[in-house]
């Protein structure tokens, strides 16, 4: 019925088809009303990425196969959904990939000029950490069909791997342009203006995924709440804070973003009153740390991190980082040498810088510290001093590929300080 419609279409529009669409028109991907019913449902609730509604994906697919064991498309949508079961889900890459590989083979033995097969075959190396791969088998399926949103979703995914950040935002912006009611393609776009420091655009994508995801009817406004925490707009994040919390009177993550808002405003009484409404729902959370920042009272967060050790029976890395930070910025230095080498010797001597973060308030903390006091941390000051050089290079290179981020900025000019 589509090939009949579009053939209509084209000669009442007195175009001319090229060959191979020709041949593309009259190929149906499956025989089956039934399997190809089912494969429609099994694309409708993929969509939606949350464990149930993938597991249901993975039922309907496999319910196409039966009705049809040749339809390639429902393999790749198979294999597309076992994959996504390992980051939404509680699929292990032990259970998942494997299978996920013999749907993928049996497909490209079916038709190996297909694009969702070279799409899910990209999803697969991207997933299995072989980027390179996964770059050029998104390529091919591009090739194929310039108008898989899949495929440039998923290269846009593999570009920001390869740190390719201009040609990440545009794969984006196609994948968008294709399908633009999609939420996993809303979702990324939102997060990755978001990271680049463009809070107006972000908003709006974080904005359409809300219309889209009725099942969370405040995650995505969060987002939006903080897109205008961090652009400086505190006045209307409070208010979409309050909104949130009108709806879901026990969010925990709308009251850290409220006391956030609030010492950034200057108003510590009620961040406070925030910080202790969290700090009662998930107690392992510790909300007053920037508020004793804020007050310079480093030592009463010092004394308020050892409390929460001490009630949480935790040594986490959370609590040990933040007791040097607290015990560093208050000039005790023994005690932050103390704290920061046995932080450091979990991880044998090293920080792990990222290039690709915008944002190294941490490192550049620890590196100013074993530049002025670090002669006896692992690494010393020559250390501190290569740190500082590596997140200088990172940011100056996100800085050039058009990251705008106000963290971006601050991280430059840390950098620059230390290193004089």
């Amino acid at each position: 019925v589509q090939a009949e419609v579009a053939g209509e279409v084209t000669r009442s529009l007195e175009a001319t088809l090229l060959p191979e669409e020709q041949v593309a028109l009259a190929e149906a991907p499956t025989a089956s009303m039934a399997a190809y019913d089912l494969y429609l449902l099994g694309r409708h609730h993929q969509q939606t990425r949350t464990e149930e509604a993938l597991t249901r994906a993975v039922d309907y697919f496999e319910q196409a196969i039966a009705e049809d064991p040749d339809y390639v498309l429902a393999y790749a949508g198979l294999a597309q959904s076992l994959i996504l079961l390992t980051s939404y889900g509680n699929l292990s890459g032990a259970d998942a990939m494997p299978a996920a590989r013999a749907h993928i083979d049996t497909a490209m033995a079916l038709d190996p000029e297909r694009s969702e097969v070279w799409a899910t075959e990209g999803l697969y190396q991207l997933q299995t950490t072989d980027n390179p791969k996964a770059i050029e088998a998104l390529e091919r399926a591009i090739e194929l069909d310039i108008q898989n949103y899949h495929a440039w979703l998923w290269y846009g995914n593999s570009l920001q791997v390869a740190r390719r950040y201009p040609e990440h935002l545009e794969a984006l912006q196609v994948a968008y342009s294709l399908e633009p009611l999609s939420q996993p393609v809303n979702n990324n776009l939102a997060g990755t203006d978001q990271q680049r420091g463009d809070f107006v655009r972000s908003r709006q994508h974080w904005e359409r995924v809300d219309q889209i995801d009725d099942l969370n009817p405040t995650q995505y406004r969060e987002n939006v709440a903080w897109t205008y925490v961090q652009g400086g707009d505190l006045s209307q994040a409070v208010i979409t804070g309050r909104d949130i919390l009108a709806l879901d009177a026990a969010n925990a993550d709308t009251m850290s973003l409220l006391t956030n808002a609030y010492v950034e405003l200057g108003d510590l009484a009620e961040a406070r009153r925030w910080a202790e409404a969290q700090e009662r729902l998930r107690p392992f959370d510790s909300p007053f740390y920037w508020q004793y920042a804020a007050r310079g009272d480093f030592d009463g967060l010092q004394t308020y991190l050892e409390d929460k050790r001490a009630v949480m029976q935790a040594e986490s890395d959370q609590y040990i980082f933040g007791l040097f930070q607290a015990a560093y910025l208050g000039r005790q230095v023994e005690s932050a040498r103390a704290y920061l080498n046995r932080w450091l010797g979990d991880r044998g001597g090293r920080m792990e810088i990222s290039p690709g973060n915008s944002w190294h308030w941490d490192t550049l903390l620890v590196a100013s510290f074993l530049i002025e006091h670090g002669e006896d941390s692992p690494g010393g000051p020559q250390r501190g001093r290569e740190m500082v050089a590596e997140v200088q290079r990172g940011l100056s290179t996100l800085n050039a590929q058009g990251f705008v981020h106000p963290s971006t900025w601050m991280g430059l000019a840390m950098s620059h300080a230390l290193s004089g």
